[in-house]
């Protein structure tokens, strides 16, 4: 009985098999060359100047300005100091798309091109240009500047 339950581990190994994909060679997405992308600054180095610009942008929201005033008074921190440190860091996990970075212009549209390449992210894309009021080619810039910043991580 103890036979009947062997089988081939290699089958289980986690091991992708390079001809089992399902998505057509002429749709693989890009990888820019990791030597493309600019290293991500350290916090402290985010630019004050950014900063400020940035802590403007929260204060004019509403709700999350709130949010910083409600995070301040749970810590026990003056707002302004929470306003800054909050704006610096949201500048930290975003810094190609808010320009903190420079990324080439081959690597961006490498990124373009993938998104072009899959219709239900390009019809996405489509749609938050139109919520947003502005063009699919901006929506499609800011899309890729995204999913750069998340490589940068």
């Amino acid at each position: 009985m103890a036979g009947t339950l062997l089988f081939s581990l290699s089958a289980c190994s986690g091991k992708k098999d390079p001809s089992a994909t399902n998505v057509p060679p002429a749709q693989t997405p890009q990888t820019a060359p990791s030597d493309n992308l600019p290293a991500k600054l350290d916090m402290n180095a985010i630019p004050l100047a950014e900063v400020e610009k940035m802590a403007k942008i929260i204060e004019a929201d509403p709700a999350w300005f709130q949010q910083i005033k409600d995070k301040a008074a749970v810590g026990n921190v003056p707002v302004p100091i929470q306003l800054k440190d909050d704006a610096r860091f949201f500048l930290f996990e975003h810094q190609a798309e808010y320009g903190i970075v420079q990324i080439p212009e081959d690597v961006i549209q490498i990124e373009i091109g993938n998104i072009k390449a899959d219709a239900a992210w390009l019809e996405s894309v489509g749609r938050q240009a139109k919520e947003r009021g502005i063009t699919l080619e901006e929506s499609l810039r800011r899309n890729a500047l995204y999913v750069i910043d998340q490589r940068l991580k």
